[in-house]
């Protein structure tokens, strides 16, 4: 039971460590990136190997957290839309995070089944 418990606190530890980042860590944008899109997520939805290639290879400065704030959203849509199987970053990001969720559930159920 206790294992249960120590894994159900670090899935809320990366929710909340994913939260932060997504609010105000500049110093873990890139990581966060790439844990929701590993490099299998992106060989598999995109025409890119890695999300650093992805971003890298787009037409815009993605060297912090602002310039990938203060990009229109309607010239990024077009960039997924073009080189992804997505139609926009919100279907893109909903995507990635419901495998990065599911992905530390998987982790769970198998700790609920050992025991």
């Amino acid at each position: 039971m206790v294992s249960k418990l120590n894994r159900l606190y670090e899935i809320e530890t990366d929710l909340n460590r994913l939260q932060k980042a997504i609010n105000d860590n500049e110093k873990t944008f890139l990581p966060l990136m790439r844990e929701l899109f590993p490099v299998t997520f992106m060989q598999k939805y995109t025409k890119f190997s890695s999300i650093d290639s992805f971003l890298e290879e787009s037409p815009w400065d993605f060297s912090s957290k602002e310039a990938f704030e203060d990009l229109a959203d309607h010239y990024w849509d077009e960039f997924i839309n073009e080189n992804t199987d997505f139609n926009s970053w919100e279907e893109m990001m909903t995507v990635g995070l419901n495998k990065w969720l599911n992905k530390k559930a998987e982790h769970l159920t198998f700790l609920i089944k050992e025991s």
